[in-house]
């Protein structure tokens, strides 16, 4: 009986332990050991492809497969060995490496659909393919500092840098295809064991405001320019004052997109938006502007010129340390005269100039749909010396990016109005067929009609009588700018 009773004893205390087991698996820890048996399958979804404004493509998708071969069927095959070497273009020391890996190594990347099927006719049984979808870029290094590049992260996934691919990465990447799976203890999936499985989004489509045609004559004339003057470098952009939709951009040199890896990281520092830099005489117009609109002074005002202008222990002289006596504000403007323009800064007050700063956004991003851009070094009056307030009225003793000025002088060319930069038109969604237009905040009116309409023939006096000649001006055309030029600190001085 004693033995019956410690049976029944110890086969209940097996049974109680037995249901605290199953209560442990299935109610508590029912959601960490099912993660065992759960399988995530995710897969990239097409990334959105960004076309001109003419719809000529400027990044696209290209479909191409890897090449993975049997070592085995190599090795016992000379004839296999010399077609893929003359297909693939292999050399002999490449092949002769990938004989000694494991089977089915990886024989050639990036072939395209052409090739791929060329070989599926002759060696069907000897290769296998694995297809991928890589970026490219038609127009190669044009435009490259808009596009930016798609490269990969730390994790080896496909990542947009700088530029469009940069900036727009989440729009352009879109949703990926993600599978939920429950397999057994050796990974084999059940039947019916599918648990959810979210559809394939793919990216918006960017249509831009860049003019392919505009965009190549900006790039030839930039290399034109830097071999003319034995320069470093060069940028221009071309604006659409009125809305300000950008019609090219460009930095030369530049890199090529396609091959990314072969350049260094200083060649991916976009100047348009990324550096800055003194302004110097291209600045003084905006001086001028601000002047006319607060009354200071009128265009036919003319001010002392006798020599160089005294402030302490500085000196302000002109560039070329000439001066005419009496100058007007025209003149000021067409020979660039540093003491001329001191002489009109002197009649706006300061607070006018510094709310003027803010007013043309020379103190804020231009929010131009590009990765990297950085804003201005521009003190708060509180901390203005008396030869700071100078020095602004011919660009220097601040600094500003060249996007930055390009928007401060868009209200000189279209009555008033300062607009914000652009190179995105709309998007285009695949997936529903819609055309989403970008938004943009209403252009705020910062000088009036009758301060432009004053501006323009000083602006054209600027060009027509500089000292900077431009022969080849179309006839019948009339121009309006600024020459400048910055001093270059030089070990600090």
């Amino acid at each position: 009986m004693i033995r019956f009773r410690l049976v029944f004893f110890l086969l209940l205390i097996s049974f109680l332990f037995l249901i605290g087991r199953f209560y442990h698996i299935q109610i508590r820890s029912r959601h960490r050991l099912a993660q065992n048996y759960i399988s995530f399958d995710r897969e990239l979804s097409q990334r959105g492809e960004i076309y001109d404004a003419k719809k000529n493509p400027l990044a696209l998708n290209r479909q191409t497969f890897d090449v993975y071969a049997s070592v085995e069927e190599l090795k016992n095959n000379q004839l296999l060995q010399k077609k893929l070497k003359d297909l693939l273009k292999l050399k002999e020391s490449t092949l002769s490496a990938l004989m000694k890996l494991s089977n089915w190594p990886r024989i050639k990347d990036n072939i395209t659909l052409k090739e791929k099927e060329k070989l599926e006719q002759f060696y069907p049984k000897y290769l296998n393919f694995e297809e991928e979808w890589v970026r490219y870029y038609p127009e190669g290094s044009s435009s490259a500092y808009i596009l930016g590049f798609l490269g990969k992260d730390d994790l080896g996934k496909p990542q947009g840098y700088l530029g469009l691919e940069g900036f727009f990465d989440q729009e352009l990447e879109g949703l990926p295809v993600i599978n939920e799976e429950e397999r057994d203890l050796q990974g084999v999936p059940f039947i019916g064991g599918l648990l959810s499985s979210h559809k394939q989004v793919s990216g918006l489509d960017l249509n831009l405001t860049i003019d392919k045609n505009v965009q190549h004559l900006v790039e030839a004339e930039l290399k034109a320019g830097i071999k003319r003057f034995d320069a470093k470098s060069a940028c221009a952009v071309v604006i659409d004052p009125q809305n300000g939709e950008i019609l090219a951009l460009s930095c030369y040199p530049s890199f090529d997109p396609r091959y990314y890896y072969e350049s260094s990281e200083t060649e991916f520092v976009d100047s348009l938006i990324a550096k800055v830099y003194e302004p110097g005489s291209t600045f003084k117009p905006l001086v001028v502007a601000i002047g006319l609109e607060n009354k200071r002074f009128k265009p036919n005002t003319v001010v002392s010129e006798p020599g160089p202008y005294r402030v302490g222990e500085y000196s302000i002289q002109t560039w070329n340390n000439q001066y005419r006596g009496r100058i007007s504000v025209g003149e000021t403007l067409s020979y660039s005269s540093n003491v001329g323009m001191v002489e009109l800064i002197r009649k706006i007050p300061k607070k006018e100039i510094d709310r003027y700063f803010d007013l043309l956004g020379l103190r804020s991003l231009t929010g131009i749909e590009l990765e990297g851009e950085v804003n201005s070094l521009i003190k708060e009056r509180s901390a203005w010396y008396p030869i700071d307030f100078l020095t602004y009225s011919f660009g220097q003793g601040l600094a500003i990016t060249p996007i930055q000025l390009l928007r401060a002088f868009t209200p000189l060319a279209n009555g008033g109005y300062l607009v914000e930069p652009t190179l995105v038109r709309s998007f285009y969604d695949r997936n529903s067929g819609e055309t989403i237009k970008l938004s943009r905040k209403p252009a705020k009116q910062v000088f009036s009609a009758a301060t432009v309409k004053a501006m323009r023939p000083l602006l054209k006096q600027a060009v027509d009588h500089s000292e900077a000649h431009w022969p080849n001006k179309p006839d019948g055309y009339s121009f309006c700018g600024k020459t400048g030029t910055a001093q270059i600190p030089i070990n600090g001085v």
